[in-house]
């Protein structure tokens, strides 16, 4: 089920920390090592994420680190528009395109584990832009890279986002416009069909007989 993210009153909140972590992952490291399952763990970094991105996009740029990797493209434009490596790039792009989205409705979340304890997550929804107002649906995914310093939690090292079709509207297949008919002949009113039954031809009177010859 979706959600969705928007501004709300009052000053931007500080965000110190250089990466981002689950709630209660602090802490909740067992003996072992074993960290969150990847469903709760996609899910709540989804919401922190794009609420950062609503309402404090100069902070986003703090979910990466050096090695992270930022690329932006449109469906069916082939090579990536946008391409950029560590935080310090991917907050300049951000704030030269001025990439604030004021609105964000999440249709779906999916997550998995990945190599070294990461995790993969696929998020679908759309995206209305404060400048323009134009709706966007887009399919964005993460690797979140598990990290232990400053403290255990993860890092966004790869990020690919695509704007799916245009003002978020599928397209649909052309419809076949009918073909005309034909109209069907006209019939006389029933008043003027024939009410008796056509003339027949006057029949033959019967042959005589050919005399005999005496």
């Amino acid at each position: 089920q979706g959600f969705c993210l928007g501004p709300e009153p009052g000053p931007p909140r500080q965000r110190p920390a250089p990466a981002w972590h689950p709630p209660n992952l602090r802490g909740a490291m067992s003996p072992t090592g074993e960290r969150p399952p990847a469903a709760y763990t996609g899910m709540a970094f989804v919401k922190e994420y794009y609420s950062v991105l609503a309402k404090e996009p100069e902070n986003v740029h703090k979910f990466y680190k050096d090695p992270s990797l930022f690329y932006r493209g449109a469906e069916g434009s082939g090579a990536d528009e946008i391409r950029v490596e560590g935080p310090g790039n991917i907050d300049s792009e951000i704030k030269s395109r001025g990439e604030r989205a004021c609105r964000v409705e999440i249709s779906s979340v999916e997550s998995q584990e990945s190599m070294q304890g990461g995790v993969l997550v696929l998020v679908t929804g759309y995206l209305t832009f404060a400048g323009t107002q134009e709706r966007q649906r887009f399919t964005q995914t993460f690797f979140l890279h598990p990290q232990s310093d400053p403290y255990d939690g993860y890092f966004v090292l790869n990020d690919i986002l695509r704007y799916v079709g245009a003002d978020g509207a599928e397209k649909q297949p052309a419809r076949q416009a009918p073909q005309p008919q034909a109209p069907a002949p006209a019939q006389a009113p029933s008043w003027q069909q024939p009410t008796h039954p056509p003339a027949q031809p006057p029949s033959q009177p019967p042959s005589q007989p050919a005399a005999r010859m005496a």
